[in-house]
């Protein structure tokens, strides 16, 4: 069944709009999801230790994002009706709980011995229709090409070694205080190795989950 353009906004662009936003977007973003009332840029700015200005700036970006909405509220005296912010949702981490969730229950009707190889091919699979749907920007190499998935995705990818190697600094697929489950990882390691081989580069990709304390690590480098 086609997915009319119509209706309610995919979780999936929320997530990617997620994604993309720098560090101190985030942090903003983080403040506002924090509390349950609307803050304003005073509010903000306080609480971040941030000039207002500032403020404006990532709050616009967020607007432009989809990610927060505002009101007006009066103040007293003849001031002008302040703005005041809320996030769009509550929560970020209740649609990645139930992907997860679909997710581990595919797995667990897997052969435990077959796993790794079955998530693998999914992953594989998901590249290709990555590769037939929308394509991924190989103008620049394999690896600029993965961070730009990986930003969409919402691991907040970070440059370790330019051209080598990324740092992914948060997974929407993981869940506080769960284990991984056996072939969670693979599904991302055949998705990496579809992109690697249609740039046409003699190289291979590896994925390290858990590589630092706050990250897993995706290389790429030049085959022997």
């Amino acid at each position: 069944m086609a997915i009319s353009q119509r209706g309610p906004r995919p979780t999936a662009q929320t997530l990617a709009a997620i994604g993309s936003l720098t560090k101190q977007q985030r942090r903003l973003f983080d403040e506002i999801l924090a509390h349950p009332h609307p803050l304003s840029i005073a509010e903000i700015a306080q609480a971040l230790a941030a000039h207002p200005n500032t403020v404006r700036e990532h709050l616009a970006r967020l607007e432009e994002l989809g990610l927060v909405d505002f009101d007006t509220e009066a103040v007293g005296g003849r001031g002008r009706p302040k703005k005041v912010y809320r996030a769009r949702s509550s929560s970020i981490e209740g649609p990645a709980q139930h992907l997860v969730g679909l997710i581990v229950a595919a797995l667990r009707t897997l052969d435990p011995d077959q796993a790794d190889a079955i998530a693998y091919d999914w992953g594989m699979r998901w590249g290709q229709d990555i590769m037939q749907a929308e394509g991924a920007d190989l103008s620049e190499g394999s690896l600029a090409a993965i961070r730009q998935l990986m930003v969409e995705m919402g691991f907040a990818p970070e440059v370790a070694e330019p051209g080598r190697s990324l740092e992914l600094r948060q997974c929407p697929l993981l869940s506080a205080g769960t284990d991984v489950p056996p072939g969670l990882c693979s599904i991302h390691r055949g998705m990496i190795d579809t992109i690697v081989a249609a740039s046409g580069e003699n190289a291979a990709a590896r994925l390290v989950p858990f590589a630092t304390p706050r990250s897993c690590l995706v290389e790429v480098s030049e085959r022997e």
